[in-house]
């Protein structure tokens, strides 16, 4: 599903696009940066590989026609450089509703964007998501120092002990305060 338009300045959340985000999909997953990428947000490193155009549009269509998620594409001075979205119900390991993001752009990482989108999203969240009876979660692979800050800097409580997956990821929950 598509999350409505939202903006803070030279940042905006925008509806994913099969023909845009694909090919940018393509960019950020392939190669060894790539699959650090995808290892950060807890894929198994055995099971990463470069990914197709094809493989890409289907998983971005995915999106837009999922209806247990809430989908945006992070859009900065008119250039998607990653995406966020709202997981409605639980996930294996994760109580619903949680969120996620990624940052696929490298070059867009450091520069506080992840907060940005954070804020406009659980905001969003706050007034419009139905389920809100239980906090937003989200959750960080124990070593992925970037993400546990950024979810850290929302004052996030814990949520459980770490735990490891079936992949043998190390994993901690979190819940989002408000």
């Amino acid at each position: 599903m598509i999350g409505v338009a939202l903006a803070d300045g030279d940042l905006k959340l925008v509806a994913p696009n099969v023909e845009r985000d694909a090919l940018l999909g393509v960019g950020w997953v392939n190669g060894e940066v790539g699959h650090e990428t995808m290892r950060l947000m807890g894929n198994n490193p055995k099971s990463i590989t470069d990914t197709t155009l094809k493989q890409q549009q289907k998983l971005i269509q995915s999106f837009i026609d999922d209806q247990h998620a809430i989908y945006w594409m992070l859009e900065l001075n008119q250039r998607v450089v990653g995406a966020i979205w709202i997981q409605l119900n639980d996930e294996e390991y994760l109580p619903g509703p949680s969120v996620s993001i990624m940052i696929g752009d490298v070059i867009a990482r450091g520069h506080g964007i992840g907060k940005r989108a954070m804020i406009l999203v659980l905001g969003w969240a706050r007034l419009h998501v139905t389920n809100l009876k239980q906090p937003l979660r989200v959750r960080a692979l124990a070593d992925n120092a970037a993400s546990n800050a950024l979810i850290k800097s929302f004052s996030a409580l814990l949520d459980g002990k770490q735990y490891t997956d079936s992949d043998g990821l190390v994993w901690q929950n979190y819940q989002l305060k408000g």
